[in-house]
């Protein structure tokens, strides 16, 4: 299955969620494929950049890079007109209206998040939304 990673999803695995942990431990492995929005990458470096550690951020990615299982699609004209109509009919910031009309244009069927603002489209039916709890 094709499962979306938001910057949450990442948070969570660097507290030891367990959800978080088993999942990524089978994408390294090939036993799940995952896409990272472009959004969610440009979300960890804005963290690692307020904490000083750019290196670290760009570190994580380049990794995140080298593993077979993960994409990092474009935002391309149709996902952005998609995330406008998301935008305005979820009531979703812009960012994760980017972020979920990314997963939705390649087809993810999940999407691991620990941000709310992706509760009415799970509601309405729109994606499998894996709320993951903070620690």
């Amino acid at each position: 299955m094709l499962n979306g990673l938001d910057t949450g999803f990442f948070l969570r695995l660097k507290e030891d969620d367990p959800v978080c942990t088993a999942l990524w431990a089978e994408i390294k492995a090939g036993q799940e494929q995952a896409i990272i929005p472009v959004i969610t990458l440009h979300e960890i470096l804005v963290i690692y950049y307020q904490r000083g550690q750019a290196d670290i951020g760009r570190e994580l990615i380049a990794q995140w890079k080298m593993i077979s299982s993960i994409s990092t699609p474009p935002i391309t004209a149709a996902i952005a007109e998609r995330a406008a109509g998301l935008r305005h009919g979820l009531g979703m910031h812009t960012s994760d209206s980017l972020i979920l009309s990314t997963c939705l244009t390649v087809g993810c069927r999940r999407l691991y998040t620990g941000d709310s603002g992706f509760d009415n489209a799970h509601k309405q039916g729109i994606i499998e939304v894996i709320q993951l709890k903070t620690a």
